[in-house]
């Protein structure tokens, strides 16, 4: 059928929307649905929950270290935290998705938000124990079922620093049976024997 709107685009450049592989909108659009400073630069999709991080799982053990990890991104008030509550990414996106948002998300499941749901965030180096290992293990899979996109590490920074390559790789084999993305970022830029 013929458009219903014709736009002179001479002298013009056209492009389609443009892909934002590394954002945090994932903690503001819950507030700004609109992205407007997204949008207005042509970005359509982001790829969020990057650097370890992810607004969701949240866990009743570990709740308020989950919250000041978070800190680190955003800060929420006693009313926010309280209403903070979603037991696994999906349903996070379930809810954002209801109320309309301005651009596409694809979502990665945080390492390190996982990893403190799970076993707390710890200051000092510390290895999950085989019962916590497995919970996350699980939670990855179930994440990948419904549709998140993949995960995500900050192997420079607390908790992800404290992971080994195992811890990691057997992530990594959940989330490749998907086809999904592993997105890192790397312990340090010193040299490639350095990026696990």
């Amino acid at each position: 059928p013929p458009a219903s709107k014709l736009i002179d685009a001479i002298d013009s450049a056209i492009s389609p929307g443009f892909i934002d592989m590394h954002s945090h909108t994932d903690f503001s659009i819950k507030d700004n649905p609109e992205a407007e400073s997204k949008v207005m630069q042509g970005i359509t999709t982001e790829v969020v929950g990057m650097c370890g991080f992810s607004p969701a799982p949240t866990n009743g053990n570990y709740f308020n270290d989950l919250m000041d990890y978070f800190n680190n991104t955003i800060t929420l008030n006693k009313e926010e935290k309280l209403q903070w509550r979603w037991k696994n990414l999906y349903e996070f996106y379930e809810e954002i998705e209801k109320k309309g948002i301005s651009v596409n998300l694809a979502p990665l499941l945080g390492y390190g938000t996982l990893r403190v749901a799970y076993s707390g965030f710890s200051k000092t180096p510390n290895t999950l124990l085989p019962e916590q290992q497995k919970k996350i293990l699980y939670q990855i899979e179930k994440e990948m079922e419904a549709g998140i996109w993949g995960i995500s590490t900050a192997l420079e920074y607390p908790p992800c620093s404290y992971c080994d390559v195992e811890e990691i790789a057997k992530a990594c084999k959940i989330v490749k049976r998907f086809n999904g993305i592993y997105s890192t970022h790397m312990r340090n830029e010193n040299g490639k024997e350095d990026l696990l």
